[in-house]
């Protein structure tokens, strides 16, 4: 099933986060699961702090980091995908 789309996704607790050049690593101590992220991801990752709607972040990402709709889309997916969000 799909996400609602007007659930705000938000950040699983837990990760530790480590800036890189290209973008940042999350680490979960607990399960050893380490996530990489590009600038973008980390951008629209920024914006997952659970008051935002998904069609709000899309409008945020383009407004303070130029991202489109469809990279901030395939970001939240791809956030939902390795269960960051």
């Amino acid at each position: 099933m799909p996400p609602d789309p007007a659930t705000p996704p938000l950040v699983r607790t837990g990760f530790l986060f480590e800036p890189l050049d290209d973008g940042c690593l999350l680490y979960e101590p607990t399960s050893g699961k380490m996530v990489t992220l590009n600038h973008a991801a980390e951008a629209v990752l920024s914006l997952c702090t659970g008051e935002f709607t998904p069609l709000q972040i899309e409008a945020l990402a383009a407004q303070e980091f130029a991202l489109s709709p469809a990279e901030t889309a395939l970001a939240l997916q791809q956030l939902r995908d390795a269960e960051v969000i």
